[in-house]
């Protein structure tokens, strides 16, 4: 991990650990949190990079940490969810409950934590107790973290489907059909009103994020499959 200066370029500090690091770090109350595939999650000083506190996981960490207040929640490859406390790392809960390795960043929801696992599911957890929620099936392994547009939320999975969850219940709303291969990531226009998606043959899908059905406000089709992920920007609403 290496800090620089903005204005300069020139590195400030460096902290290397024992495996790589697999995701961007989030910076709060002047720490920077990360995982790294040696199995640890790691908190330094942003200030000076110094080590302020690791905190072992079963199996290597390629999410970045989430932070609300002064907790950290964090997935790792031993199929665990942790919430942290962010000064002293003390581990405050661990849900147990998923099967498969949780790859992805959670989102926080109202009051809950909800995170994808590779078990086909995706959890809402209480961010407090660390007790479930609700659980929702999926038809595959969630490749992204959940996206939140009005009460709704929106993954896509392995087997290129997209899929609206309700945020309250866990319940789907609906499913991309069996024919569109969805890949990457999603991306939201800044009214929350339209999602943005692309599929493996060229396609590009402007999609409602505001219904309980799938709804296709338009599409172009005939694009070359970049490997970059859609943007959707503020200016002159544009994607």
């Amino acid at each position: 991990m290496r800090c620089f200066d903005l204005g300069k370029g020139k590195q400030l500090w460096q902290y290397k650990t024992a495996q790589c690091i697999a995701a961007a770090p989030v910076v709060a109350h002047n720490k920077v949190l990360f995982g790294s595939g040696d199995n640890n999650i790691y908190c330094l000083d942003a200030t000076d990079g110094r080590l302020l506190w690791k905190q072992p996981t079963g199996q290597a960490v390629c999410a970045t940490p989430v932070v609300a207040a002064d907790v950290a929640f964090v997935g790792s490859g031993d199929a665990k969810m942790r919430a942290v406390n962010v000064e002293s790392g003390a581990v405050l809960w661990t849900c147990v409950e998923p099967q498969g390795f949780v790859q992805n960043s959670a989102v926080l929801c109202d009051k809950n934590v909800v995170f994808g696992a590779a078990d086909k599911t995706l959890y809402a957890v209480d961010a407090t107790l660390g007790q479930t929620v609700w659980r929702c099936a999926l038809p595959g392994n969630p490749v992204t973290a959940p996206y939140i547009a009005g009460g709704h939320l929106f993954v896509v999975t392995d087997n290129g489907r997209v899929v609206a969850i309700d945020a309250v219940d866990g319940q789907v709303l609906w499913q991309s059909p069996d024919n569109d291969r969805f890949i990457a990531s999603l991306a939201l226009s800044g009214d929350e009103q339209t999602l943005y998606a692309r599929t493996d043959d060229g396609r590009f899908y402007a999609i409602d994020a505001t219904i309980k059905t799938f709804d296709v406000r338009w599409k172009r089709e005939g694009l070359y499959v970049a490997d970059a992920n859609p943007c959707a920007i503020g200016c002159n609403d544009r994607v």
